[in-house]
């Protein structure tokens, strides 16, 4: 089965160069959280014994499976001057679905017909409107309703929670910010850790609403770069790893979301993630509501919502390092909210 490629991996071979990274990307959809490589997407220009190219990547062999309107890039498909791609993906798969060009992760089918289609200009997901986010997501005509609305400083912080080891957030100087380190913010992201298998780009640029950090060490909420940081680092350790370890991967839609008002997603110690096995069935409801069940009863979080009003449900989680609120929460209209979870749709 072709693995997916994913830029700045090492993926290229043959006889022309040594193995190099793609330099371009989608843009927007992420293969296990790094940008996904598509057909024309650039690798850096080389030498070919006295010549010298630029090493487009030519086209793609996955039949339907298109990222921004253009096919994928997977393991074997051509690379300019000779050379394949190589190294993709450990467990995303494309075109090996009895030729149909499904996408495959972990052995479950994630390009579903109508949801998140090959034609679709956003990509695979588009499931999860945003107040500041770059458009509207297809299908969907309503503003997404904020979290926000229920002020998350309206109950006082009352479970006391583990500290967390985020020793390597704390050892930064306390006026840190991200441009005291070289190269891009996405080259420092992507390897930072946070957690062992979140890093800083998880929850800010690689979500499907993605955010970067600003060259102001202090945000708009007022914290500092750090502050956030060790923040998003609880909120990894605390939730998100303990969620990933009982239920598999899921999709962070929004992490980060800066200029959110009173939002946790402002202070870096919220998510909101989606599950994507459950788009192949037509119950997606009542699995996300069995799953919030599920999350609710076995994970130590500040804040969970189940939140209804997109194409499809998700959910939101947070951690809050002074003490956990356990709130628990279900979105009822478009700007309401109830205690307890409630099942409003069952597809």
């Amino acid at each position: 089965m072709p693995a997916a490629i994913r830029k700045g991996v090492d993926n290229s071979q043959g006889h022309c160069f040594e193995p190099r990274p793609a330099d371009q990307g989608s843009g927007n959809v992420f293969t296990n959280n790094i940008m996904q490589v598509r057909e024309t997407d650039h690798y850096p220009t080389h030498t070919c014994g006295s010549e010298s190219h630029d090493g487009n990547a030519l086209d793609g062999t996955a039949p339907n499976v298109l990222v921004n309107t253009l096919k994928i890039h997977v393991n074997g498909d051509p690379i300019d001057c000779g050379d394949t791609a190589a190294n993709g993906s450990p467990n995303v798969f494309a075109a090996s679905l009895n030729g149909a060009g499904a996408v495959i992760e972990n052995g479950r089918i994630i390009n579903i017909p109508g949801y998140g289609s090959a034609t679709s200009s956003s990509g695979f997901f588009f499931e999860h409107d945003d107040e500041d986010s770059p458009g509207t997501p297809p299908g969907d005509t309503t503003t997404r309703p904020m979290e926000e609305q229920q002020s998350d400083d309206t109950q006082p912080p009352s479970t006391p929670v583990p500290t967390q080891d985020c020793s390597t957030v704390d050892a930064l100087p306390n006026n840190f910010s991200w441009t005291d380190v070289s190269g891009s913010f996405s080259t420092w992201a992507q390897s930072f850790q946070l957690s062992p298998m979140f890093t800083v780009a998880s929850l800010t640029i690689n979500t499907s609403f993605p955010h970067s950090f600003t060259s102001s060490p202090t945000q708009p909420i007022g914290l500092t770069q750090k502050q956030i940081l060790q923040n998003m680092c609880f909120l990894a350790k605390t939730v998100l790893e303990p969620i990933l370890a009982a239920y598999g991967s899921f999709l962070i839609t929004s992490g980060w979301r800066p200029n959110t008002n009173n939002s946790q997603h402002n202070k870096g110690q919220a998510a909101d993630i989606q599950f994507t096995a459950f788009h192949s069935s037509g119950m997606t409801g009542t699995q996300y509501f069995q799953r919030a069940q599920n999350v609710r009863d076995t994970i130590n979080f500040d804040q969970m919502i189940l939140e209804w009003f997109g194409n499809n449900p998700w959910i939101h989680v947070s951690a809050n390092p002074a003490g956990h609120r356990n709130s628990v929460l279900t979105q009822v209209s478009q700007n309401s909210y109830s205690a307890g979870l409630k099942l409003l749709r069952a597809s």
